[in-house]
């Protein structure tokens, strides 16, 4: 697809994954340095590129100038071309507090009336993205190409809480479920940890906190470990871990939401965001790990199949400007 580009200001796997499907050209830009500097240098060259390479069909990784910076290519230089925003993130939510929020919240809504196509990734954001537009499609992550690993002797009931550190995770009911846990089994912490936590299980022989390893030593640890654990507080949120464990077919324990309980059915152990439950959920997990693992099997398959009919709806709509129906944009 020649003619149409994908912008991103914040590349994350989703957004490489979904590119890559499409076939469609990837310009990121990821500046270090102050928030105005970066922002302002980020905008410049965002409407640089539109004006440089005048694609027909502009897709973007949201974020809130970058869209900005679109809708004004669109209304002062280019008003036919198609503007796709695939909000899976935490910025379609975020607002402005104090100073600012009126201006903030009004270009926020302007800056959608350039939209052609919203792309979220699961039902619990439609209620957000409905505040702006009304043309939706529901695309989940690609499920990534990682491979189920063998098992290695020590491993099979290891635990790995999968963590960002984000403010929506649940960070001290997860240390102290980590630190039960760790009584008779290794349990690993991925993320970058902040001093505090590393304080924390400094004194716990067997919680490992693994800060950045390299993708093919992370493929191996979630593969080989007896459970997958990521929890969140915020409602229509899938976490990148989830699709991981479907592709690794590692049994997955996470919070009990609507989103997650709707697209993970019966292939997860769900629990509440306390260290007790988390606790019985990986006992859970590790108890029934062979079924769980023939579960996500099932759904692995009925998701790609699901993910490949939404990619073709999708395609379908940047060739063509036709757009999708909610019957076959939505998975079951």
């Amino acid at each position: 697809m020649s003619d149409t580009i994908w912008l991103s200001w914040h590349l994350s796997r989703r957004t490489k994954s979904l590119s890559g499907r499409l076939n469609v050209p990837l310009v990121a830009l990821q500046r270090e340095g102050g928030l105005l500097t970066r922002h302002l240098a980020s905008f410049l060259w965002t409407l640089s590129v539109l004006i440089k390479r005048k694609p027909e069909v502009i897709i973007i990784q949201y974020s809130y100038l970058l869209l900005v910076a679109v809708y004004l290519y669109k209304t002062l230089v280019r008003s036919e071309v198609r503007v796709i925003s695939d909000c899976h993130t935490k910025a379609l939510r975020r607002g402005l507090s104090g100073r600012g929020k009126r201006v903030f919240a009004y270009l926020k809504k302007k800056s959608f009336e350039c939209v052609d196509l919203c792309l979220i990734a699961n039902e619990g954001q439609k209620a957000d993205a409905l505040k702006y537009t009304d043309r939706i499609q529901v695309i989940p992550d690609p499920i990534p190409p990682m491979a189920p690993q063998g098992k290695i002797k020590g491993r099979g009931h290891s635990v790995v809480f999968v963590c960002s550190f984000d403010d929506d995770e649940p960070v001290s009911e997860i240390l102290d479920a980590a630190e039960a846990l760790s009584r008779d089994r290794n349990v690993y912490i991925t993320g970058r940890a902040a001093p505090s936590v590393r304080e924390r299980v400094e004194p716990l022989p067997r919680v490992l906190l693994t800060g950045f390893v390299s993708e093919g030593e992370y493929n191996q640890l979630i593969g080989d470990a007896g459970c997958l654990v990521s929890c969140t507080t915020e409602e229509g949120c899938l976490q990148s871990s989830g699709y991981e464990a479907i592709a690794v077919e590692t049994p997955f324990v996470t919070t009990d939401s609507r989103a997650l309980r709707a697209y993970f059915r019966d292939a997860a152990v769900y629990v509440d965001n306390d260290s007790g439950s988390i606790r019985s959920g990986v006992h859970r997990a590790l108890e029934c790990g062979g079924d769980l693992r023939k579960r996500m099997r099932r759904l692995k398959r009925q998701r790609e199949g699901e993910m490949n009919q939404a990619m073709n709806t999708l395609e379908a709509f940047i060739q063509n400007g036709c757009e999708p129906s909610a019957s076959t944009a939505e998975p079951t």
